[in-house]
């Protein structure tokens, strides 16, 4: 019919609620309980129920306070059951043991008359955490060299591992636990499907002899749809086809290898940095075996052998000598911080440069390459707002973020295509009102003279040195890092912290805090290190 209406669910059910209330307030044998929480989080003054104000007004019920359980908190005021008493008593022992004193005689009463009751054995169990400490012990040395032993083979994100917290490394490279694995495509899979393509694109202008600089639109699209065809035809990424969610993200992996693409492209017709090489291996991957990388000592007589994967070698020459750069692609943004390479939690384009420029002979075929940076390339299809971005624009997305060499003669090797008063949209330089290159200034602290990236190649082997030595020895310690600034810590997204059970209200257990240093502080420290 015309004047019916549907019913409103949301209106009957807010005029059916003080009805309900009613009842509930009317289910209670002897006497009826109303409380709520003075406080949540970061909301404070919580206002009561409408409820509670009105039984309050119009029975005129005294709303009563109730005080933080302390030793000197009158007991009928905190005594409710023996349920109840159980965490009131667990609370009151670590007060007490905080505090260094003894334990009331009325809690003391209270306390036998609970293990007597039939919450016995949950009181016990409760009162004996409070004698645990959560301590790592220490390995035996037999135990320890079953687990790594006497040479420790790693990868650089590995050690990185071991100083984002000890722990975390022991659990997941000395005991081997995993997550449960799930079907579907992780970061690590759309990681290697990058890295896969970028690998077949670059390769294919390699061995076709063809400089990014000289590439034609056509003939780019021709090898992107080449890698492609390739790519999604591997068994591993037979999973984008499982469904029509999958296959819509199949289309977007390709549309951001085809962005990824262009903007190779677009900084090659720029840059006089060429890719020699890619998905170079170092140490021993899996089965295969790449350049010698490094064998660091170990004060137990062993070595470390470090292994890894350099995404992309780039040199350029100028007056009969070589640069050379290292480009890590990561599929998110990242930035090179200097601070989180002091304290051995950035250590990758450092580790990756020094391979380079170490195994530089058998690399590339030259007797000695200087190093002109090493950075990160975000592979990714940007969202760009601005309404009618020009492509400088969105070649600016791509721009390199890392370590640069701070030498004149390297700025026009970086961009050659600079005009006056120009920004460069692939380095952090730029050109002044005479043409003049130089670095950008608020990029400054990314440029280190040369001597300044010796000493971060030696602080870095220092940092790989300690950690393996620090393993060997047995001495596990539960110490995720705690960046102070950024409010970020390891335990964030960790897998074990069911395992390690950390607890920073506990006194033994302490993040390792990490406070931001600047450049002078840290290569004043470097210094020192090397000098002592």
């Amino acid at each position: 019919p015309e004047q019916a209406f549907i019913r409103d669910r949301q209106q009957e059910t807010i005029r059916q609620e003080p009805f309900v209330a009613y009842n509930v307030f009317l289910s209670g044998s002897q006497k009826l309980y109303l409380t709520y929480a003075a406080s949540h989080d970061e909301k404070q003054k919580i206002q009561p129920s409408t409820y509670l104000k009105r039984l309050n007004q119009a029975a005129n019920v005294p709303i009563q306070v109730r005080k933080p359980l302390s030793l000197a908190s009158p007991l009928v005021e905190q005594i409710g059951s023996y349920r109840g008493l159980v965490r009131q008593l667990n609370q009151m022992t670590r007060q007490v043991q905080e505090e260094k004193v003894g334990l009331p005689k009325a809690w003391r009463i209270l306390k036998e008359a609970l293990l007597q009751s039939s919450y016995q054995q949950l009181a016990k169990r409760a009162l004996t955490s409070q004698m645990a400490k959560n301590i790592p012990t220490k390995l035996s040395e037999k135990t320890t060299k079953k687990l790594y032993g006497k040479d420790i083979y790693t990868s650089v994100s590995r050690m990185e591992t071991f100083y984002e917290c000890q722990y975390k490394y022991f659990a997941n490279f000395g005991l081997r636990l995993k997550e449960r694995e799930i079907y579907g495509l992780s970061p690590i899979v759309t990681g290697e499907f990058f890295h896969d393509a970028l690998d077949h694109f670059l390769n294919l202008l390699i061995q076709a002899n063809v400089r990014l600089a000289d590439l034609k639109e056509a003939d780019k699209q021709i090898f992107v749809n080449q890698v492609l065809q390739e790519i999604f035809g591997k068994r591993q990424y037979h999973l984008l086809d499982a469904t029509p969610r999958m296959q819509f993200i199949r289309y977007q992996l390709g549309k951001t290898i085809e962005r990824v693409t262009w903007a190779l492209h677009q900084q090659g017709a720029k840059s006089q940095f060429e890719a020699k090489a890619t998905e170079v291996l170092f140490g021993q991957v899996a089965k295969e075996q790449g350049v010698p990388g490094l064998e660091l000592p170990l004060t137990s007589g062993g070595k470390l052998f470090v292994r890894g994967k350099i995404d992309r070698i780039d040199t350029a020459v100028i007056q009969g000598e070589t640069w050379l750069s290292v480009v890590d692609y990561k599929s998110s943004r990242r930035e090179f911080n200097l601070t989180d390479a002091y304290f051995g939690l950035a250590m990758q384009l450092i580790t990756y440069l020094d391979v380079a420029l170490k195994d530089a002979s058998v690399l590339l075929g030259i007797e000695e390459a200087k190093a002109a940076g090493a950075y990160y390339f975000h592979v990714q299809n940007p969202l760009v707002t601005v309404e009618g971005a020009t492509e400088k624009e969105r070649l600016k997305t791509f721009k390199y973020e890392g370590l640069f060499v701070d030498h004149a003669e390297v700025f026009p090797l970086y961009d050659q295509s600079l005009a006056e008063k120009e920004y460069s949209s692939v380095f952090p330089i730029r050109a002044d009102k005479d043409g003049k290159l130089t670095k950008v200034g608020q990029s400054a602290n990314k440029f280190y003279q040369e001597e300044e990236i010796e000493r971060l190649r030696a602080h870095n082997q220092k940092n790989l040195i300690a950690g393996g030595n620090q393993i060997q020895s047995g001495n596990i310690q539960l110490n995720p890092f705690y960046q102070v600034t950024k409010k970020k810590t390891a335990c964030e997204f960790c897998a074990f912290r069911s395992v390690c059970n950390f607890d920073v209200m506990l006194p033994e257990n302490q993040y390792h805090r990490i406070t931001p240093l600047t450049k002078e502080e840290i290569m004043k420290k470097m210094e020192g290190e090397q000098n002592g």
